[in-house]
């Protein structure tokens, strides 16, 4: 769970109706108002796994995981009209790392199969719906690789498993018009 205070805050409602009828136009493509992030396959290089064994019990090697890239966010407008600055992209960064990725949002211990190693945020092709330089949160994750993994595993590989969301619960949530934190005040900014 994130507590940070940098701004996940609401976009002016000029720049959400305007991403809005860009996104109605491309409704078919992977811009249309994204939330979540894509999941890629990597190779596991020294430092990689120097990372990897700084977070693990036991020492492994590369035979024993499997490593994966995720981009958990970015700094475009979401779905719900909301973004992520690049100072609090840069806080997630330093957080995720050592946390659990889970499944379906259901922190069970058995919904759990990979960890967090490494992140950073990168500078993206594009641009934000808004004009921005587009920036993403990336992530570097491991999994053994072993029996109980080998159905997610090959889901990933097999371009089943390519989407996330990332679950946080910030601080604060400050309107960009009026300065209003959301989570404690009624703003009548919300779309």
């Amino acid at each position: 769970v994130w507590r940070g205070n940098s701004t996940y805050s609401r976009v002016p409602r000029r720049s959400r109706l305007r991403s809005l009828r860009e996104g109605v136009k491309q409704m078919g493509s992977d811009k249309y108002m994204r939330k979540g992030g894509m999941v890629k396959a990597m190779e596991a290089g020294d430092a990689d796994m120097a990372a990897i064994n700084a977070i693990a019990l036991e020492p492994l090697d590369k035979g024993d995981v499997y490593t994966f890239e995720v981009v958990a966010c970015d700094n475009d407008i979401d779905r719900d009209f909301e973004r992520f600055d690049e100072k609090a992209l840069g806080q997630l960064a330093e957080l995720f790392v050592g946390k659990t990725v889970i499944k379906d949002h259901s922190p069970r211990a058995d919904n759990q199969f990979a960890r967090v190693y490494a992140a950073e945020v990168e500078d993206a092709d594009g641009e934000t719906s808004d004009g921005l330089p587009l920036k993403q949160l990336v992530v570097k994750c491991y999994t053994l690789d072993n029996e109980a993994n080998s159905q997610v595993i090959a889901e990933i590989k097999g371009g089943i498993k390519k989407e996330v969301s990332v679950s946080f619960m910030p601080e604060s949530v400050t309107c960009s018009i009026c300065g209003i934190d959301r989570r404690k005040a009624w703003c009548e900014h919300r779309w």
